[in-house]
């Protein structure tokens, strides 16, 4: 989770534990709202592997299209983009020949921050993106696919906000049609507090 139970439960002065399955429930609620607004997930604490094509989208058009493209560019087929997915720790990179890519031969894209997007073959490594029966999906990526391994102390902080204010609105009868007054100021319904839409406004992805 972004936060743990005890620190939501210090700042609503909860000191039992007759409403932890609800509070955690709320946090994991928090989170999504977090990442369904920012397309991106901030916690990843295991490895997982992503397949992508050995086979840029340049040299696809290149093939379907020869009267579009009108010169071939070395450089487009020794990225590969890991397309809509945030990786911010990269284990293994396997060629869809079966050979593993040593992190030596490649830099990561952007090349001195994270999470990555993709990856850029080194022109003095003697290696290029390959395959054995066909191009699509042939490389696999195995990583922490996600924005960061432990979340951003500003992610934390519009977990706690909203998990915050979730828990008190259960007690609101009318709570989507009147405002909330809370020690953290005043809720209007159906709105998010403007701080934390602008905190994960910085996070969001472009699409």
């Amino acid at each position: 989770m972004y936060i743990t139970l005890q620190a939501l439960k210090d700042t609503l002065k909860i000191t039992s534990n007759d409403e932890d399955a609800l509070l955690t429930k709320f946090i994991l609620f928090a989170q999504d709202i977090i990442e369904r607004h920012t397309l991106r997930v901030f916690e990843v604490s295991s490895d997982s592997t992503y397949y992508f094509d050995a086979v840029s989208d340049y040299t696809y058009n290149n093939i379907l299209f020869p009267d579009m493209v009108s010169s071939y560019n070395y450089y487009y087929d020794r990225v590969l983009y890991f397309n809509s997915y945030d990786i911010c720790q990269i284990t293994t990179v396997t060629n869809g020949d079966g050979v593993v890519i040593p992190a030596s031969d490649y830099i990561t894209l952007p090349i001195n921050q994270k999470p990555y997007y993709g990856i850029r073959l080194k022109l003095s490594a003697n290696t290029t993106f390959t395959w054995n029966t066909a191009p699509d999906a042939a490389i696999s990526v195995t990583g922490r696919w996600g924005y960061s391994i432990t979340p951003p102390i500003a992610i934390q902080y519009c977990t706690e906000r909203l998990a915050y204010i979730l828990y008190r609105q259960k007690d609101v009868s009318a709570d989507l049609a009147r405002a909330i007054i809370t020690s953290q100021g005043v809720i209007q319904p159906n709105q998010l507090p403007q701080d934390v839409v602008d905190i994960m406004d910085s996070f969001k992805r472009l699409v």
